[in-house]
């Protein structure tokens, strides 16, 4: 991202999650397996509160992977999510880093079992 100013910062974001799993058929007892990945790209905004603790908007165009537990095929989905949420940078923007935070999804559907919260950890460099 982008300093803008001590409170102020935005700039783009990436993603790329890696998923295996397997699903055994409790009639005949075969085990299937299959491996996907989740791909996101997006914006951040972010300010400074306090110290290290900060809010954060994001958006992310997010492709993820969907299954059929029916056939066990993968179906993929290709969607825009809102996140509004908090969180804490250790390192405060002095060199090497780490911060924690939770994001909520304004984009979850209500009739879904998807969870909104989001809990992200990663790692900064004077950020």
């Amino acid at each position: 991202g982008y300093k803008f100013s001590n409170t102020i910062s935005a700039g783009p974001r990436a993603s790329l999650i890696y998923n295996s799993f397997r699903l055994r058929d409790p009639f005949t007892n075969e085990v299937q397996s299959n491996n996907v990945f989740t791909w996101s790209i997006g914006v951040f905004g972010r300010a400074k509160v306090y110290r290290g603790a900060f809010l954060q908007v994001e958006y992310a165009y997010e492709n993820e992977p969907l299954l059929n537990q029916n056939t066990f095929d993968i179906v993929r989905r290709t969607r825009g999510n809102v996140y509004v949420g908090a969180g804490w940078n250790y390192g405060q923007g002095q060199g090497f880093g780490s911060e924690i935070m939770v994001l909520y999804n304004l984009s979850v559907a209500n009739n879904t079992l998807e969870s909104p919260w989001d809990f992200r950890f990663g790692f900064t460099n004077n950020f």
